[in-house]
């Protein structure tokens, strides 16, 4: 089966966590881009991301408000989502966002632990606002040849 639901891909990455380590990913993909950029996506594990910042990796938090990950995820999907409602999305969002479990999920504590001006709110911009902030915060940090 090639599709799973956001739940069975919750308890695979809860599982791998578990068994290799909550910085896996990181590790392995700085492993194999053998010095050259790598983006990770998604970093919701404070190990993980101090992992990530100890090769000198650089966070850009993207964020936007319920209603509008929602709307997004309503259209991605044909207006179809697994929640029935922003609030239902909310609850479900929430084992995502401060698990006391070592191998868990914080992506709020990784969130507070970026800098405010490295957040970009992207709730009412287009994919190509939302490109050039961050191509800009990347030459902020010197990297000259954003991705």
């Amino acid at each position: 089966r090639d599709v799973f639901s956001r739940g069975e891909l919750r308890q695979r990455g809860r599982e791998m966590r578990e068994r290799l380590g909550p910085d896996y990913i990181i590790r392995l993909g700085l492993e194999q881009s053998r010095d050259r950029d790598v983006l990770f996506d998604g970093i919701r594990n404070l190990r993980a991301a101090r992992t990530f910042m100890s090769a000198g990796g650089v966070f850009i938090g993207l964020v936007a408000g319920a209603p509008e990950r929602f709307r997004r995820e309503l259209d991605a999907n044909d207006g179809k989502t697994a929640s029935e409602s922003v609030e239902d999305m909310v609850r479900n969002e929430l084992p995502e966002m401060n698990s006391l479990d070592f191998n868990g999920l914080q992506l709020l504590p990784v969130l507070w632990g970026i800098s405010p001006e490295a957040i970009i709110d992207t709730t009412h911009l287009s994919i190509d606002e939302v490109h050039k902030r961050a191509d800009d915060l990347l030459l902020s940090y010197g990297i000259s040849e954003p991705v």
